[in-house]
Protein backbone atom coordinates (compact mmCIF):
# COMPACT_ATOMS: atom_id res chain seq x y z
CA UNK A 1 0.00 0.00 0.00
CA UNK A 2 1.44 3.79 -0.78
CA UNK A 3 0.27 4.63 2.10
CA UNK A 4 2.81 2.68 4.14
CA UNK A 5 5.38 5.03 2.96
CA UNK A 6 3.76 8.06 4.09
CA UNK A 7 2.73 9.53 7.06
CA UNK A 8 -1.08 9.08 8.60
CA UNK A 9 -1.20 12.55 8.99
CA UNK A 10 -1.27 15.40 6.44
CA UNK A 11 1.52 17.86 6.14
CA UNK A 12 -1.09 20.69 7.43
CA UNK A 13 -1.70 18.31 10.35
CA UNK A 14 1.65 18.81 11.24
CA UNK A 15 1.99 22.37 10.57
CA UNK A 16 -0.59 23.13 12.79
CA UNK A 17 0.99 21.32 15.66
CA UNK A 18 4.25 23.20 15.07
CA UNK A 19 2.26 26.40 14.76
CA UNK A 20 0.33 25.45 18.47
CA UNK A 21 3.91 24.58 20.10
CA UNK A 22 5.14 27.92 18.50
CA UNK A 23 1.82 30.00 19.86
CA UNK A 24 2.11 28.47 23.02
CA UNK A 25 5.83 29.42 23.21
CA UNK A 26 5.31 33.01 22.39
CA UNK A 27 2.10 33.47 24.76
CA UNK A 28 3.79 31.95 27.86
CA UNK A 29 5.48 34.81 29.15
CA UNK A 30 1.90 36.77 29.47
CA UNK A 31 0.20 33.80 31.04
CA UNK A 32 -1.01 34.35 34.66
CA UNK A 33 0.51 31.69 37.15
CA UNK A 34 -2.71 29.33 37.43
CA UNK A 35 -4.44 28.68 34.10
CA UNK A 36 -8.51 27.53 33.65
CA UNK A 37 -8.53 24.67 31.93
CA UNK A 38 -11.74 23.42 32.42
CA UNK A 39 -15.46 24.46 32.65
CA UNK A 40 -18.61 23.27 34.02
CA UNK A 41 -21.73 23.50 32.23
CA UNK A 42 -22.50 27.06 33.50
CA UNK A 43 -19.23 28.40 31.70
CA UNK A 44 -17.49 28.39 34.96
CA UNK A 45 -12.96 27.65 35.25
CA UNK A 46 -13.61 24.14 38.08
CA UNK A 47 -9.99 23.26 36.41
CA UNK A 48 -7.04 24.60 36.40
CA UNK A 49 -3.19 23.96 35.27
CA UNK A 50 0.15 25.63 36.03
CA UNK A 51 1.45 27.87 33.41
CA UNK A 52 3.62 25.56 32.37
CA UNK A 53 1.33 22.85 32.03
CA UNK A 54 -1.57 24.58 30.26
CA UNK A 55 1.24 25.29 28.00
CA UNK A 56 2.75 22.14 27.22
CA UNK A 57 -0.05 19.50 27.74
CA UNK A 58 -1.92 19.88 25.11
CA UNK A 59 0.91 19.83 22.44
CA UNK A 60 2.02 16.52 24.30
CA UNK A 61 -1.40 15.00 23.80
CA UNK A 62 -1.51 16.36 19.93
CA UNK A 63 1.88 14.59 19.18
CA UNK A 64 0.88 11.76 21.20
CA UNK A 65 -2.24 11.56 19.20
CA UNK A 66 -0.57 12.08 15.90
CA UNK A 67 1.92 8.92 16.62
CA UNK A 68 -1.45 6.49 17.39
CA UNK A 69 -2.60 7.55 14.60
CA UNK A 70 0.28 6.32 12.35
CA UNK A 71 -0.44 3.53 14.52
CA UNK A 72 -3.88 2.44 14.65
CA UNK A 73 -4.85 1.59 10.61
CA UNK A 74 -1.66 -0.86 10.54
CA UNK A 75 -3.49 -3.15 13.63
CA UNK A 76 -6.71 -2.52 12.31
CA UNK A 77 -7.84 -6.18 11.15
CA UNK A 78 -9.55 -4.63 8.11
CA UNK A 79 -6.10 -2.51 7.03
CA UNK A 80 -6.37 -3.64 3.30
CA UNK A 81 -9.61 -1.34 3.54
CA UNK A 82 -7.35 1.86 4.22
CA UNK A 83 -6.33 1.65 0.35
CA UNK A 84 -9.02 3.26 -0.32
CA UNK A 85 -9.96 5.91 2.05
CA UNK A 86 -6.44 6.86 2.63
CA UNK A 87 -6.48 10.55 1.47
CA UNK A 88 -10.32 10.56 3.88
CA UNK A 89 -8.13 9.27 6.53
CA UNK A 90 -5.01 11.63 6.49
CA UNK A 91 -7.74 14.49 6.62
CA UNK A 92 -9.34 13.11 9.87
CA UNK A 93 -6.47 13.48 11.41
CA UNK A 94 -5.20 15.86 10.23
CA UNK A 95 -8.37 17.83 11.52
CA UNK A 96 -8.40 16.51 14.41
CA UNK A 97 -4.93 17.73 15.60
CA UNK A 98 -6.20 21.30 13.74
CA UNK A 99 -9.17 21.28 16.49
CA UNK A 100 -7.24 20.51 19.72
CA UNK A 101 -4.70 23.16 18.59
CA UNK A 102 -7.62 25.80 17.94
CA UNK A 103 -8.98 25.17 21.51
CA UNK A 104 -5.23 25.57 23.39
CA UNK A 105 -4.77 28.55 21.20
CA UNK A 106 -8.48 29.61 22.85
CA UNK A 107 -7.28 28.41 26.43
CA UNK A 108 -4.38 30.80 26.45
CA UNK A 109 -6.25 33.91 24.60
CA UNK A 110 -9.07 33.31 26.85
CA UNK A 111 -6.46 33.19 29.89
CA UNK A 112 -4.76 36.57 28.56
CA UNK A 113 -8.05 38.30 28.86
CA UNK A 114 -8.09 38.99 24.71
CA UNK A 115 -11.28 40.33 23.22
CA UNK A 116 -13.25 38.42 21.08
CA UNK A 117 -11.95 35.09 23.33
CA UNK A 118 -15.80 34.82 24.45
CA UNK A 119 -16.41 30.45 25.69
CA UNK A 120 -18.66 30.87 22.66
CA UNK A 121 -15.86 30.01 20.27
CA UNK A 122 -15.16 26.83 21.62
CA UNK A 123 -18.61 25.80 21.34
CA UNK A 124 -19.02 26.81 17.55
CA UNK A 125 -15.66 25.13 16.91
CA UNK A 126 -17.28 21.48 18.32
CA UNK A 127 -19.87 22.37 16.06
CA UNK A 128 -17.71 23.12 12.80
CA UNK A 129 -15.96 19.94 13.99
CA UNK A 130 -18.61 17.33 13.88
CA UNK A 131 -19.71 19.05 10.08
CA UNK A 132 -16.73 18.59 8.68
CA UNK A 133 -16.20 14.97 9.83
CA UNK A 134 -19.70 14.54 9.34
CA UNK A 135 -19.02 15.76 5.41
CA UNK A 136 -16.00 13.27 4.85
CA UNK A 137 -18.00 9.97 6.78
CA UNK A 138 -19.71 8.63 3.14
CA UNK A 139 -16.18 8.01 1.67
CA UNK A 140 -15.11 6.03 4.36
CA UNK A 141 -14.40 2.17 4.08
CA UNK A 142 -15.65 -0.56 6.45
CA UNK A 143 -12.84 -0.39 9.00
CA UNK A 144 -12.39 -0.89 13.08
CA UNK A 145 -11.19 1.96 13.49
CA UNK A 146 -12.89 5.45 12.37
CA UNK A 147 -16.94 5.48 11.10
CA UNK A 148 -20.16 4.57 12.47
CA UNK A 149 -18.58 0.97 13.86
CA UNK A 150 -21.79 -1.09 14.83
CA UNK A 151 -22.41 -4.67 14.60
CA UNK A 152 -24.59 -3.89 12.01
CA UNK A 153 -22.14 -1.58 9.48
CA UNK A 154 -19.33 -4.42 10.48
CA UNK A 155 -21.51 -6.68 9.21
CA UNK A 156 -22.56 -5.38 5.31
CA UNK A 157 -21.03 -3.46 3.44
CA UNK A 158 -24.39 -1.78 2.07
CA UNK A 159 -25.39 -1.19 5.71
CA UNK A 160 -21.76 0.67 6.18
CA UNK A 161 -22.59 2.31 2.95
CA UNK A 162 -25.81 3.39 3.13
CA UNK A 163 -25.39 4.72 6.84
CA UNK A 164 -22.23 6.39 6.35
CA UNK A 165 -24.46 8.32 4.00
CA UNK A 166 -27.46 9.06 6.05
CA UNK A 167 -25.65 9.90 9.08
CA UNK A 168 -22.96 12.12 6.95
CA UNK A 169 -25.86 14.42 6.19
CA UNK A 170 -27.21 14.28 9.73
CA UNK A 171 -23.76 15.21 11.26
CA UNK A 172 -23.78 18.22 9.57
CA UNK A 173 -26.91 19.28 9.92
CA UNK A 174 -26.01 18.53 13.72
CA UNK A 175 -22.68 20.23 13.22
CA UNK A 176 -24.67 23.77 12.39
CA UNK A 177 -27.33 23.51 14.53
CA UNK A 178 -24.56 23.44 17.16
CA UNK A 179 -22.52 26.28 16.22
CA UNK A 180 -26.54 27.90 16.08
CA UNK A 181 -27.13 27.11 19.14
CA UNK A 182 -23.33 28.15 20.36
CA UNK A 183 -24.55 31.91 19.81
CA UNK A 184 -27.86 32.20 20.13
CA UNK A 185 -28.72 30.13 23.60
CA UNK A 186 -27.67 31.40 26.84
CA UNK A 187 -24.05 29.95 27.44
CA UNK A 188 -25.24 27.85 30.16
CA UNK A 189 -28.23 25.52 28.43
CA UNK A 190 -25.87 26.38 25.22
CA UNK A 191 -23.45 23.42 26.70
CA UNK A 192 -25.84 20.98 27.32
CA UNK A 193 -27.82 21.61 24.42
CA UNK A 194 -24.48 20.68 21.52
CA UNK A 195 -24.14 17.65 24.04
CA UNK A 196 -27.76 17.29 23.26
CA UNK A 197 -28.03 17.39 19.65
CA UNK A 198 -24.60 14.98 19.37
CA UNK A 199 -25.96 12.21 21.48
CA UNK A 200 -29.11 12.42 19.76
CA UNK A 201 -26.98 12.12 15.87
CA UNK A 202 -25.48 9.27 17.10
CA UNK A 203 -28.10 7.28 18.51
CA UNK A 204 -29.89 8.31 15.74
CA UNK A 205 -26.85 6.64 13.29
CA UNK A 206 -26.83 3.71 15.36
CA UNK A 207 -30.77 2.79 14.90
CA UNK A 208 -30.04 3.98 11.75
CA UNK A 209 -27.26 0.91 10.80
CA UNK A 210 -30.06 -1.76 12.36
CA UNK A 211 -32.60 -0.62 10.36
CA UNK A 212 -31.14 -0.69 6.57
CA UNK A 213 -29.04 -3.95 8.05
CA UNK A 214 -32.60 -5.32 8.92
CA UNK A 215 -33.76 -4.20 5.55
CA UNK A 216 -30.91 -5.97 3.76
Amino acid sequence: MAGERKSALSWWGWAAWGAVCAASGILYPHLPAVVATHFDASGKPNGYMSRLGATIVMPIIMLALIGLWNVFWRIDPKRAQYAGFWSTYRFFGGIVVVFMGCIQLWLLLHAIGVPGSSQRVPLSLIGLFVAILANYLPRVSPNWLVGIRTPWTLASEETWRRTHRTAGALGVATGLLCVVCAWVVPIHFAILGILVLIVVWAALSTILSYVYFRRG
